[in-house]
């Protein structure tokens, strides 16, 4: 295996950090658009809303996998 693989797999808050951000960045590409589309004084369609909740429910899953 290669180095850097070995490291994360070795260091479970590196593991973590890269779990966290794979999550995370996708998530705020999200809030973003709908903040921009709110700021614009537009509504959230249907759509949007159950988007935001599945969002909620993803991300509410990953905290509970990942306690310690």
């Amino acid at each position: 295996k290669a180095e850097a693989d070995v490291y994360i797999e070795s260091n479970p808050h590196l593991r973590r950090i890269l779990s966290n951000t794979e999550l995370l960045f996708p998530l705020l590409s999200k809030l973003l658009e709908l903040n921009i589309k709110i700021s614009n004084n537009e509504k959230l369609s249907e759509i949007e809303i159950n988007e935001l909740n599945s969002l909620k429910e993803i991300l509410k899953n990953h905290m509970n996998k990942n306690l310690i």
